[in-house]
């Protein structure tokens, strides 16, 4: 499975209800909202997809102290301006700073754009680590994304969850256990792999700022 052909088919062949065959969509669509942004699991702790598959690089040049954020972007791993990394605070702060020029040193998110303080009057870029949303890339039979290509379970269980929820159907709520569990394990592997072998090394500069 790695269409949105082939996941339609596969939802529709789990949950065996031909009047729920147009409404598949919109099951997946909720799905993609819960998985990128993140819900409330049964466990009572917030959980969102957070993985290797959707890790994104990109270069950001700021234009008047303003850096514009990828329109995929979900949040923020890493930042570094010429390799040295860099610091978020909050935006009530950043209101309270006095603007001069100078190299940069912290960053704060406001509205939909990173602000850079002090401004500099370089054009030095922003590269960025930050984790994607995917949702709403799947509209054609033929479409794919990374998530969808790598991790297919997400997919599949996330659209059959938000199926019981509509049919209501507390038999079935091994789905919704199933989604949570596939997007635990795909975070699991993503930190194993990050720090395997890593005790000695200094830990790169992380963040969390999200959109």
């Amino acid at each position: 499975m790695s269409t949105y052909a082939e996941l339609k088919a596969d939802i529709a062949s789990w949950i065996n209800r031909k009047d729920l065959t147009d409404t598949i969509p919109q099951f997946i669509k909720q799905a993609e909202h819960k998985m990128y942004r993140g819900f409330v699991a049964s466990t009572g702790s917030s959980i969102a997809l957070r993985c290797r598959d959707n890790l994104k690089k990109a270069s950001l040049t700021p234009v008047d102290g303003a850096i514009a954020l990828p329109n995929d972007f979900r949040e923020l791993k890493e930042v570094t301006i010429n390799g040295e990394g860099k610091t978020p605070i909050s935006s009530q702060f950043y209101n309270r700073l006095k603007n001069y020029t100078g190299k940069t040193q912290v960053f704060s998110l406001r509205d939909k754009d990173w602000y850079q303080y002090p401004l500099n009057d370089t054009s030095d870029a922003f590269d960025i680590i930050y984790y994607a949303d995917y949702s709403g890339t799947l509209v054609n039979d033929a479409d794919t994304n990374p998530i969808l290509t790598a991790l297919p379970e997400i997919y599949l269980w996330g659209g059959l969850a938000m199926a019981e929820l509509y049919i209501k159907n507390d038999a079935r709520l091994t789905w919704s256990r199933e989604f949570e569990s596939s997007i635990r394990s795909a975070n699991t592997d993503a930190r194993r792999a990050e720090f395997s072998g890593a005790s000695m090394a200094q830990r790169t500069q992380y963040t969390e700022v999200r959109r």
